[in-house]
């Protein structure tokens, strides 16, 4: 059994129908990644990479249950996945550097990964939309002021 307080880096990806959907990574040292929304639909595609509080990190890693660490090692895969393909895998970084981690494949239109996992997935996107919202909403500015900027000078 992984012990959580062991864990040093979380990371999550999702697939539908071999696009990305999500991909996020979260260490104790602060540092984020995050790309995408999670959803089927997602056209998010940006990867944001920088740092966040350790707090991002500690309140997610909290909520890796002792039920939801035994699932690592274990991998499932739908022989008949109703609806688009999903390809979801959650994985942890320990101390010694050993990275552990769980992986199923399943139809959007089914049951999926258990409800812990789906738990510690909605609560990671969660954990890091706050920080992903305040990038997205960067770049989004600094593509409205380099626009207007180019306007202003007649560019």
């Amino acid at each position: 059994m992984i012990d959580r307080e062991s864990i040093r880096a979380i990371w999550v990806r999702l697939e539908v129908d071999g696009q990305p959907s999500l991909f996020l990574l979260t260490a104790q040292d602060g540092s984020i990644n995050r790309q995408g929304s999670g959803s089927e639909e997602n056209q998010d595609l940006d990867m944001f990479i920088g740092m966040t509080s350790p707090d991002v990190f500690n309140g997610l890693r909290g909520q890796a249950t002792p039920k939801l660490l035994e699932w690592c090692g274990q991998s499932m895969s739908d022989p008949n996945p109703k609806g688009r393909v999903c390809r979801l895998a959650v994985g942890f970084v320990l101390g010694d550097g050993k990275e552990v981690g769980m992986g199923w494949q399943y139809g959007a239109e089914a049951a999926g990964p258990p409800p812990e996992v789906c738990d510690f997935v909605r609560a990671a996107v969660a954990a890091t939309n706050p920080w992903h919202q305040q990038q997205r909403a960067m770049v989004a500015h600094g593509k409205r002021a380099h626009q207007g900027g180019a306007a202003a000078t007649g560019a």
